[in-house]
């Protein structure tokens, strides 16, 4: 993953970059698998996310650009997802 925020005592937020997914970790009290739940996809390369307002607020990298100067990017966005 690219950034882990946590949530509350059970939940984290979490980004992954080359995935283009903002996804919520939830944890069991006990022994089991964690639940993951996908809230946005699609990114241009999801580098970090935060929380504010009960939303997952994000930055689309758009990282592939690096590699090529001359390429256009077009505009940096920063996007948002309400939280479930």
């Amino acid at each position: 993953p690219d950034g882990l925020r946590p949530l509350d005592a059970r939940r984290m937020l979490q980004s992954e970059g080359t995935g283009g997914v903002i996804t919520v970790l939830t944890f069991p009290s006990g022994a089991g698998p964690v639940q993951r739940d996908v809230i946005a996809s699609g990114i241009d390369y999801a580098s970090s996310v935060t929380l504010a307002g009960g939303r997952a607020w994000y930055p689309e990298g758009k990282l592939r650009f690096m590699a090529d100067p001359a390429a256009d990017a077009g505009t940096f966005v920063i996007r948002s997802v309400e939280i479930p």
